[in-house]
């Protein structure tokens, strides 16, 4: 989030470089959203929860803030509090078509395959209709274990130039699920995480 610290794994200098700007700008709802955000890279879950619970006490109506909550939620596998937290997040946002996509990642990672499978399928019939990021289907394509579907859509990504791409490195719900994949380490080359 902050430089190159973050997507490149360097979570203490990252954390260095955010809590710094929160110094500089305390009442920032950003740099005290990042701050929660790098503790969750990091695999401080109970910290960032903490940290992000702040930052909604200082305005319930900040989507990052849910978005993030919802994913610390995920890597703690506490599904209703991560679907509850992804729906406020849409909500805020605005954007109808995240309050579809998030909660199939929160089915795939609980093991509701055919409600995650439904909604994906949602999704596909909406991008008839209307532009659906591709960003929307590898997280739970990778967690049902359809690794080819989950390539295929973070290539799409990459076509895209999709920003969610540059936390590939460290995101820690796809990463584990694809991480073995020789197609993987090949795609964080493409992007520019690893040489």
């Amino acid at each position: 989030m902050f430089g190159s610290s973050q997507p490149q794994a360097r979570f203490d200098e990252a954390l260095e470089e955010v809590r710094r700007a929160r110094e500089l700008d305390p009442l920032s709802l950003l740099y005290n959203a990042f701050v929660g955000s790098v503790l969750l890279s990091a695999g401080r879950e109970d910290e960032g929860v903490a940290e992000l619970k702040r930052v909604v006490e200082m305005d319930p109506n900040f989507p990052l803030a849910h978005f993030l909550l919802a994913y610390a939620f995920m890597m703690k596998r506490m599904f209703p509090e991560a679907l509850q937290e992804y729906k406020k997040f849409g909500e805020l946002a605005g954007d109808p078509i995240a309050t579809l996509s998030y909660p199939a990642i929160v089915h795939a990672a609980a093991g509701r395959r055919d409600e995650a499978l439904r909604i994906l399928d949602e999704l596909k019939a909406r991008s008839k209709r209307e532009w659906v990021s591709a960003a929307s289907y590898p997280w739970a394509y990778g967690l049902l274990g359809e690794r080819d579907q989950a390539f295929y859509w973070l290539d799409r990504m990459y076509e895209e130039r999709n920003p969610f791409l540059i936390g590939l490195k460290t995101d820690r719900i796809l990463a584990p699920a694809i991480g073995s994949d020789p197609r993987y380490p090949a795609l964080l080359r493409r992007i520019g995480l690893v040489k």
